[in-house]
């Protein structure tokens, strides 16, 4: 099948099942990313069937497919920044939480760190080393990145091969990480770990 004609039936597909404008393309791969207009995300990879000539599509939700969000909403209990670390690099960063769903989930993964379902951070960056709130500071390497988390999509079982590497990997290729993703981080074996205490973050 064209890799154009493939992209075409991804973006009808997707939008007819979510009801909203996507963009989606191809990265070398078999993989694409589609982009919501609304500035959430989903990742999404197609493989052709040979025998049917059709695609497979299986989407990785890394955001809800609605402008507002998933989960239960604006958490009452403000913003809470959890460490991720792991993967073996030395190194670690702060995620701001809101969403009182995605709060609760951070703390039983701190909690129990071997629970099932989704731990993978899913989440949209942007230069700079904070958002004056706080400071996006490695806490286990003791340097404060020039990159920061803008906006958390969610926890996901997997995310696409590019969104995958480590904090001090994304702080050395920054140019080169935000033009090909987008922005976007989803670090395979790296989770949230721990609270961060506010004196931590500035």
């Amino acid at each position: 099948m064209d890799e154009r004609v493939g992209l075409a039936l991804l973006r009808t597909e997707v939008q007819t099942t979510t009801g909203l404008e996507v963009e989606a393309w191809h990265d070398g791969n078999e993989a694409h990313i589609v982009h919501l207009r609304d500035g959430s995300l989903v990742t999404a990879v197609w493989r052709q069937n040979p025998m049917k000539r059709s695609l497979g599509l299986v989407l990785v939700t890394l955001a809800c497919l609605c402008s507002g969000g998933c989960g239960g909403g604006a958490s009452t209990q403000g913003t809470v920044y959890f460490l991720v670390a792991g993967g073996g690099h030395g190194d670690s960063y702060i995620l701001p939480v809101t969403d009182a769903a995605h709060i609760a989930r951070a703390r039983e993964l701190v909690a129990d760190p071997g629970s099932p379902g989704p731990r993978i951070v899913g989440a949209a960056i942007a230069r700079g080393s904070g958002d004056g709130e706080y400071l996006n500071r490695d806490l286990i390497g003791g340097r404060t990145w020039s990159w920061y988390v803008t906006r958390f999509e969610g926890f996901a079982d997997n995310t696409i091969e590019i969104l995958d590497g480590w904090p001090g990997g994304v702080e050395d290729h920054l140019d080169e990480w935000m033009a090909i993703t987008r922005g976007r981080i989803g670090f395979w074996a790296y989770t949230v770990v721990r609270e961060v205490r506010g004196d931590e973050m500035r």
